[in-house]
């Protein structure tokens, strides 16, 4: 089992640095400053099945914006031989884009390992979304 916890854009006020001019009275005003989007992510994922022959992987995230709604992830991968996988997920808290699915393929070429992955995600009113990617890994 794994744990894992992370606090991202922490830190001061920023500011861009120099000045703009008003179009309507000519005035110049420095930029405002503001907060970077603090976010706050936890997750466990852990293996229920592991063997020579098979993985299954299960994961859960989740992720609280300090100016949002907490946003909640979950997804599983199972493995077969570390040559072929089959993965879906589910984003509980989108209003599009909540589900996903995918498959991959890797093999090794001489001291290289090719991989392809394909993934497929219900937009809702945005349309099916897919994704390939193509790797090596070496």
């Amino acid at each position: 089992m794994r744990i894992a916890t992370s606090l991202t854009n922490f830190g001061s006020a920023l500011r861009p640095e120099g000045a703009y001019a008003s179009p309507y009275d000519g005035t110049t005003s420095q930029y405002d400053a503001f907060d970077p989007p603090l976010m706050f992510r936890y997750g466990v994922a852990f293996e229920p099945i592991e063997n020579d022959a098979q993985r299954l992987t299960t994961a859960l995230e989740v992720a609280q914006p300090a100016d949002n709604e907490q946003l909640v992830k979950a997804g599983v991968e199972w493995m077969y031989r570390h040559t072929f996988a089959l993965r879906s997920g589910y984003n509980l808290r989108a209003d599009a884009l909540k589900f996903s699915a995918g498959t991959g393929f890797s093999g090794d070429m001489g001291n290289f390992r090719g991989v392809i992955d394909y993934a497929y995600t219900d937009g809702g009113p945005l349309g099916s979304v897919h994704r390939l990617s193509l790797g090596l890994r070496f």
